[in-house]
């Protein structure tokens, strides 16, 4: 993660803790206490660090409110899909009632 936080969220998937950090710079979405399969894209500006019980997806993206809970949308689904069953089981808007707002 580059730079300061500047907003940070929070949410529980299926009794993971995810959180997600937003810089000027960047975005980070991050689960902890998982197994991950990584099945990050190559290409969209997206890279992940994964060991053994946590995966983190970086997206190396200038801060934009409007399009930041479109961003961490597609980053929850890439996130969620790596760890599991592979497919979304809960809609983002479910982890993260902000985002409906």
């Amino acid at each position: 993660m580059k730079g300061i936080a500047k907003e940070m969220y929070g949410g529980i998937y299926n009794g993971k803790t995810i959180r997600i950090t937003i810089t000027e710079d960047d975005m980070v979405i991050r689960a902890d206490g998982i197994q991950p399969h990584p099945l990050i894209p190559d290409g969209l500006g997206l890279t992940y660090e994964a060991g053994e019980d946590f995966l983190e997806i970086h997206y190396a993206v200038k801060y934009d409110v409007q399009k930041k809970w479109e961003r961490m949308e597609r980053m929850y689904k890439f996130l969620v899909m790596s760890f599991g069953t592979g497919k979304v089981e809960h809609d983002f808007s479910e982890i993260f009632p902000e985002a409906s707002l």
